[in-house]
């Protein structure tokens, strides 16, 4: 079925799942403006009766990028999803808002990747003493470090009283080793192209 106030400019679904009471399900959108990103929650019930609707203002200078819910945990609703800066898909850091009941007011905290402990493991030693030494610079001159990561957002528990998230982060780089052919009759006498470039993650 169609929901009413999706199909206008400016505005993406990012998230529709199923509720933990197996009842109700969510669906948020992130909608653009000059003013900069909103998020928009929308609970239906299985049958698709509109219950609850709720918008939080993201910071300014920045781009939502993704976002997955979880709810109703403490009767209410939690969001947690990746930013970057504007005008760029690499991701710099992590959103988590608490979606609370008409009257109540949300919350919502960023955590730049810098925060987190291991975070930089997946990389070789040296290179994450590096990242680790760089992202501790920035964060004392109040800056998020800009990384060329990209991030997957899978989904988010509540495990003994703590949420648990879980997502898949790689690392996207650029390598001009390019030692591969393919045919093409028309790059040369012998018909075969070697390209200068190529992309690996």
């Amino acid at each position: 079925n169609v929901v009413p106030g999706y199909f206008k400019d400016k505005s993406e679904i990012i998230d529709l799942r199923v509720n933990q009471d197996k009842l109700t399900y969510n669906i948020v959108t992130m909608e653009r403006s000059y003013a900069g990103y909103t998020l928009r929650l929308r609970t239906y019930s299985y049958d698709s009766d509109y219950l609850f609707e709720r918008e939080m203002k993201m910071r300014d200078n920045l781009q939502i990028l993704d976002g997955a819910t979880l709810g109703f945990v403490q009767g209410n609703i939690a969001i947690v999803g990746s930013y970057g800066s504007q005008n760029s898909n690499y991701t710099q850091g992590i959103y988590f808002a608490i979606i609370r009941p008409e009257g109540q007011d949300n919350t919502i905290k960023y955590h730049d990747f810098a925060e987190f402990e291991h975070f930089f493991d997946y990389s070789s030693p040296r290179r994450a003493k590096k990242l680790e030494e760089k992202a501790n610079v920035m964060s004392d001159r109040g800056r998020d470090m800009k990384l060329s990561l990209r991030l997957f957002m899978h989904e988010m528990k509540f495990v003994n009283g703590k949420f648990i998230i879980f997502a898949e982060v790689y690392d996207q780089k650029y390598d001009r080793s390019a030692n591969y052919t393919f045919y093409n009759p028309y790059a040369n006498n012998r018909g075969y192209f070697i390209p200068p470039n190529r992309y690996q993650s």
